[in-house]
């Protein structure tokens, strides 16, 4: 059995893998994919803190997920590595090195393959921001990114931390601008990443994690800070995303142009190598593939 962990990143299309994967059950079985679900996931990993607190937890169901004898099973979870942008620490995945040796040595004596997807810096900051009022905060974005430390988010150092644990040829980048020709296209092209093979027809519809409008925006900062509840976080987050999110207006932009300037100025070559390094796979399989 050979192991997929999807790890994210966060805002780069995990909700719509994991949405796919839970709704295509048949597809899976047929296919030999064993999917340890994302509600599981929450308990065997966390934000990262319970595989490097308790990693047996994580260990004792892939070996049980392992007698099933299935080809494949996959592991999507875009808290993996962390939190991102932790407030007064360094780095865009603060956590992440040490996360990804624990996650090695839960993995030891299994062939495994990790997947992740990046996205420009300044649009990752954005969506970052708006998953977190999604969620319930009130803060405005000047205030949430002043306890960021801009000039050190970069991720090149994630890459290479996954590239040293489980070496480069197991490690695939994903690029999350593939969503631009549609979400059928994104996930066949991760399930190409996640070498699950021969299930690449992908006809799929459902939508899923929308993010919030501009509309939306302007009402969560005014209300946000009134729920004192989960439930009532919850219940106006499904609101929101029923009727004000960008799939019915245009997409909030809070961040002011010349931090988004800034931001994709000094981060742009990285972010094509990466880029170019998600196309050559692609195209290096596809290759492999061809008779």
């Amino acid at each position: 059995m050979k192991i997929v962990y999807h790890v994210g990143a966060h805002k780069t299309g995990s909700s719509l893998v994991q949405t796919y994967l839970r709704r295509s059950a048949h597809r899976r079985v047929a296919s030999g994919a064993a999917v340890i679900p994302r509600h599981h996931t929450n308990e065997l990993i966390g934000w990262g803190n319970t595989v490097l607190r308790q990693p047996d937890r994580l260990r004792r169901r892939i070996e049980a997920e392992a007698r099933r004898e299935p080809t494949v099973l996959v592991i999507s979870h875009e808290r993996t590595l962390g939190r991102p942008f932790e407030q007064n620490t360094s780095g865009l995945y603060p956590r992440a090195s040490d996360v990804v040796e624990a996650l090695a040595r839960v993995s030891d004596g299994f062939e495994t393959k990790i997947v992740m997807y990046v996205r420009p810096i300044a649009d990752f900051v954005e969506s970052y921001y708006l998953q977190t009022i999604h969620e319930g905060a009130s803060h405005t974005f000047d205030a949430w990114l002043a306890g960021i430390d801009t000039e050190s988010l970069a991720w090149g150092p994630v890459v290479d931390q996954l590239d040293e644990a489980f070496g480069p040829q197991a490690v695939a980048v994903g690029d999350f601008r593939e969503i631009e020709s549609g979400q059928n296209f994104f996930l066949r092209n991760f399930l190409e990443r996640a070498e699950i093979v021969p299930w690449t027809t992908v006809r799929y519809r459902y939508r899923s994690n929308p993010s919030i409008s501009s509309a939306g925006l302007e009402l969560a900062l005014k209300r946000n800070s009134a729920l004192n509840t989960v439930e009532e976080r919850r219940a106006w987050r499904t609101y929101l995303q029923t009727h004000f999110s960008n799939l019915d207006g245009p997409r909030a932009r809070p961040m002011p142009p010349d931090i988004t300037d800034r931001l994709t100025s000094m981060t742009a070559v990285e972010y094509e190598l990466l880029a170019r390094r998600a196309s050559d796979g692609m195209s290096a399989r596809n290759t492999a593939l061809s008779p």
